[in-house]
């Protein structure tokens, strides 16, 4: 066996000539084709520069050769080496020696006469107990090392099942429909849900046991103090992610979003599904408008241009009757306002123009005041008859505009970095004018925020699965139809886990087998039964307060000024 590390070529090999010398070299020039590293005794591997995957030789013979494989088993050496220890002794009694993890990439080729026989090793857990895989074997003069080959391009995390001895620890929290939790007698947790079902199909899979718990302060996991947007810079994390960090749990089995703050610390499956954030408000009714209904058949900014409108033109009636030759009767400036006022009502008036130019300009009265009250009348009459109404906005943008809404959503969660970290737009505004005031008074849990906007004028940004889940029946919530962040979600482990290719093999079969799609129409959200709101209702009198307290307050005023005309006419028959 060579002595030395070298690096070999299809032309250049180790000149011993025993049998199964000349089977490792076969194995090389069809496995490792371009190059390799065959040596007897290797310390470090260096694997800087290495182009593909490296397959690298060692004997099995001895007790020291035993703790030299130990050695490389526990060095991170990556994906891409491949360990192949040969031997032609009894190479059972060095096993105890070596600690096989979860998912090395060794193979021990047992040399026996003629034949050369494949096995894998594995240990589920540091005290797990040594479970083995038989490859095959082969004639050494046969093709063997195509059995090898075969063997090296296969994921092996996919003969890796039988977990049996392994104990993880995980974190978890209530989130319908992805996670349900059932606390028993004993202090455990039983998990369900969607992904809950997942995660006991895995675990039945795999032969593992597992104990759940809630994290210490509630959290999902947000970056405290951070040193910067990227989370670089110092800070420590609350919730689950802070726990999974610091090496208190395994896996997070939860909807954990994906964000890139938190991928800096640990490493999430595959994701599997993801979440759709929507604003979530109390839906309005006509006593949300008691005060407004008569007024908000129109913009503010219509209005405006409404009295604009009525002003201009009463001047142009004042002033085509005042300088046309043929005008017989000067209409003054307030009998021409009263008279656009009246026009718009849809009153007639006395006033008699006989030129061509107070004509057209009463024409022009007439043409527009008609087609404002055909569309105002026609607003309000379904405004008070038909109970349908409108939401004050439609969007997020909308909701800043009103600023009459607060807006929040629950603390620690994806949500914060969108608009944390928005550099611009409506997320930075709405950053800086609506939830950094009011951070410390954003809701713990979604339950909090729904009782809020029932309660407030809030608006809450929540998962649109776990609104339908939880409130879809609640006919006073509406949620409006954009999603303003859409983010992948799944579990998540430890840095470096190798949990993370174990779970995303299994959740991988589960999906192509239709597992995933029968549990989620297990807990698919059902369809609500609000009943419908369009519908005819007889005028109440909230609908029609506002025009009785006009009515009141009009007269009030005319009475007002009948009182001044009387003392004023009084005072001018005493002198």
């Amino acid at each position: 066996m060579c002595s030395r590390i070298a690096r070999k070529t299809k032309q250049e090999f180790c000149k011993e000539d025993t049998v199964w010398e000349r089977w490792v070299r076969k194995v090389f020039v069809g496995t490792a084709g371009r190059s390799a590293t065959y040596t007897g005794r290797l310390h470090s591997v260096d694997t800087e520069g290495v182009a593909g995957r490296l397959l690298v030789a060692l004997p099995l013979f001895t007790q020291d050769h035993a703790h030299h494989l130990s050695q490389l088993l526990g060095a991170d050496v990556g994906d891409h080496i491949f360990l192949l220890a040969i031997t032609s002794t009894d190479f059972l009694d060095f096993l105890p020696l070596v600690h096989f993890p979860l998912l090395n990439q060794a193979t021990v080729a047992h040399i026996k006469g003629e034949r050369v026989m494949l096995w894998e090793f594995y240990q589920a857990g540091p005290d797990g107990e040594r479970r083995h895989n038989y490859m095959g074997g082969w004639p050494l003069r046969g093709q063997s090392h195509q059995a090898l080959k075969a063997t090296l391009k296969e994921d092996v995390v996919s003969r890796r099942t039988n977990l049996t001895g392994l104990h993880i620890r995980c974190l978890t929290l209530k989130y319908s429909p992805f996670l349900l939790v059932q606390e028993l007698d004993d202090g455990t947790l039983r998990l369900s849900g969607w992904m809950g079902d997942l995660w006991q199909e895995v675990q039945s899979r795999t032969n593992f046991t597992y104990n759940c718990v809630y994290p210490e302060d509630g959290n999902w996991g947000k970056l405290q103090n951070e040193g910067g947007a990227d989370g670089g810079g110092g800070g420590t994390w609350n919730g689950m992610i802070g726990e999974l960090v610091a090496g208190l749990a395994d896996v997070i089995v939860a909807p954990m979003d994906h964000t890139f703050q938190r991928s800096t610390v640990v490493d999430f499956c595959f994701g599997f599904t993801s979440l759709r954030y929507k604003l979530v408000l109390r839906r309005p009714t006509s006593q949300s408008y008691m005060w407004t209904n008569y007024t908000r058949e129109f913009e503010a900014e219509v209005w405006v241009v409404i009295a604009l409108f009525l002003i201009g033109v009463a001047f142009l009636v004042f002033c085509t009757t005042r300088f046309s030759p043929s005008e017989t009767h000067v209409v003054t400036l307030g009998e021409a306002l009263l008279m656009t006022l009246g026009s718009f009502c849809r009153q007639s008036t006395s006033l008699n123009v006989s030129s061509g130019a107070a004509r057209a300009v009463m024409s022009i009265i007439y043409l527009t005041t008609t087609l404002l009250f055909v569309y105002y009348t026609c607003f309000l009459i379904s405004n008070l008859t038909v109970s349908s109404v409108s939401p004050p906005f439609t969007s997020l943008q909308g909701v800043y505009d009103d600023g009459t809404y607060d807006l929040g959503y629950m603390k620690s969660t994806s949500i914060n970095e969108v608009f944390q970290f928005a550099q611009d737009g409506i997320y930075r505004l709405v950053w800086q004018h609506l939830v950094e005031p009011a951070y410390a008074y954003l809701p713990r849990d979604d339950a909090t925020g729904i009782e809020r906007a029932l309660a407030e004028r809030y608006v809450h940004l929540i998962d649109e699965t776990n609104f339908l889940t939880e409130y879809a029946d609640h006919c006073d919530l509406l949620m409006l139809p954009n999603a303003y962040h859409v983010t992948p979600t799944t579990f998540a482990v430890s840095k470096g886990s190798p949990l993370r290719r174990v779970l995303n093999h299994h959740l991988t079969q589960l999906r192509e087998t239709g597992i995933f799609m029968k549990y989620w129409h297990k807990w698919l959200p059902k369809q609500a039964h609000c009943p419908s709101r369009k519908v005819l209702t007889a005028c109440t009198l909230t609908n029609v307060m506002t025009a009785f307290l006009q009515l009141l307050g009009f007269s009030v005023l005319a009475f007002t000024i009948l009182a001044v005309e009387i003392y004023i006419s009084r005072k001018h028959k005493v002198k």
